[in-house]
């Protein structure tokens, strides 16, 4: 029986799972490929992109990766908007990835696309396929609303830093036109999905519209993690170090936060750890006890080495991946309320939410000196985790999502949902044995 033909879009190679965007393309990625053949197609800015496409590729039928240069990207972006379009869209045209798009529909439709973000969707809707299957994931729209500062107040607070005011004007205005063009694609593809209920009450406030769906994301569960109590009183944080709502999040943490934490607990040191840290973080690395540690292999062995965890954003929009990935580990987190949103957990459910400086110092403090609640609390977020970002779980929604409705070819076993995607021959090259994309790094 000949297997479902997939096209796969997104704007980065899913892999390596280590960041919010590729994270979740990952997942969607891993739960089709086992099952599916996959045609995919992603741009790819710089050598290492193109080795990481390489190993995504190498587990499909045919692929595309298509270069692209972010300053030129930008300029059409910059373009289009002049034009009354979006720079989403603009800095993502390609007439090559629409000719492949062409080729591989005029050999057969597809059976399914999916498409990650809006700057695919017109990629996904030229395609001849039974089903289309569009992942905005966390709403630009209401992203770049939150960074012009027309949202919530602690958006605003943050961008008052971030942006001046012409720039504020243009994510003002691409967060509006993005927003109308996300509400035309409800209408054009089969299915949308979204990381929370968060987005979904953003697009559909009414909560009428039958084809939006929230598909949330898996994390990783460390069942062997000793208690969080058994650590040295190191605070950390993980994450991209060059994405603006975490930069402006960890600022106003030292300046505002960690003074106060210092003052009660002297030993406490603060570990920032992720990926290409921007020029103001690494300006604080080595004062009053603040560490900043870039480009590692595996946050997995600074988690463990933690205490209490931190998610000072005060822009949030989609799912804080890093948070879950503290809370599976058994850590406590302490998050602003923009946070606690975005995760809709429960206060106590391995997240403690701080409204201000004060408060936020004075949970971090609480759970560096009281060994029983820093335990529960990271106990309790573990357990969140099991319950409601299981791998086996998430898996099988994305392939039900994507082929739902497909006739005779597909059938959800259930068999490949907890493993990454193994060797298997493809209907489209029979005796072709595919190699596997790690799960992870």
């Amino acid at each position: 029986m000949a297997r479902p033909r997939v096209l796969f879009l997104s704007p980065r190679p899913p892999f390596p799972p280590n960041k919010g965007d590729k994270i979740r393309t990952h997942q969607a990625f891993c739960a089709l490929a086992d099952s599916c053949d996959v045609y995919t197609a992603s741009f790819v800015s710089n050598a290492q992109e193109r080795a990481d496409f390489a190993q995504v590729a190498a587990c499909c039928a045919d692929s595309l990766a298509v270069s692209r240069r972010a300053l030129i990207g930008l300029l059409r972006g910059a373009v289009e908007q002049l034009r009354g379009g979006t720079v989403t869209l603009g800095a993502y045209a390609s007439w090559a990835l629409h000719a492949r798009v062409a080729a591989w529909t005029a050999e057969s439709p597809f059976d399914a696309v999916y498409a990650f973000g809006g700057a695919m969707a017109p990629y996904a809707l030229a395609a001849g396929a039974r089903r289309r299957v569009l992942d905005l994931c966390d709403a630009d729209s209401e992203k770049w609303l939150s960074f012009a500062g027309l949202r919530d107040q602690e958006a605003d607070e943050a961008c008052q830093t971030t942006a001046n005011v012409f720039l504020r004007a243009v994510y003002a205005r691409e967060g509006r036109r993005l927003r109308e063009r996300e509400l035309t694609w409800l209408d054009a593809f089969d299915a949308v999905t979204v990381v929370t209920r968060r987005e979904a009450s953003v697009l559909d406030p009414a909560g009428a519209r039958k084809n939006l769906h929230v598909l949330s994301n898996s994390a990783p569960i460390i069942e062997s993690a000793p208690p969080a109590s058994h650590s040295r009183p190191i605070v950390s944080f993980t994450g991209a170090l060059d994405y603006k709502p975490n930069v402006d999040g960890l600022l106003w943490f030292v300046r505002e936060v960690w003074p106060l934490v210092r003052r009660q607990a002297p030993a406490a040191r603060l570990r920032i750890v992720g990926r290409a840290p921007v020029r103001p973080l690494r300006q604080i690395h080595g004062i009053d006890d603040v560490e900043v540690i870039a480009n590692v292999p595996s946050i997995s062995p600074y988690l463990l080495a933690s205490r209490v965890a931190i998610a000072p954003m005060r822009v949030s929009r989609g799912l804080p991946n890093k948070v879950l990935e503290a809370m599976g580990a058994a850590r406590p987190v302490v998050a602003t309320p923009a946070v606690g949103k975005s995760l809709c957990a429960k206060k106590g459910e391995g997240i403690l939410i701080a409204e201000n400086a004060a408060e936020f110092s004075g949970e971090v403090v609480r759970l560096l000196r009281d060994d029983e609640a820093c335990d529960q609390v990271g106990e309790s977020g573990r357990a969140f985790v099991r319950g409601n970002h299981d791998v086996d779980v998430i898996h099988a929604a994305w392939r039900t999502m994507v082929m739902k409705g497909h006739d005779g070819a597909w059938t959800d076993t259930g068999e490949h949902a907890a493993r990454p995607i193994t060797a298997h021959r493809s209907a489209a090259q029979p005796g072709r044995s595919r190699p596997r994309i790690p799960a992870a790094i």
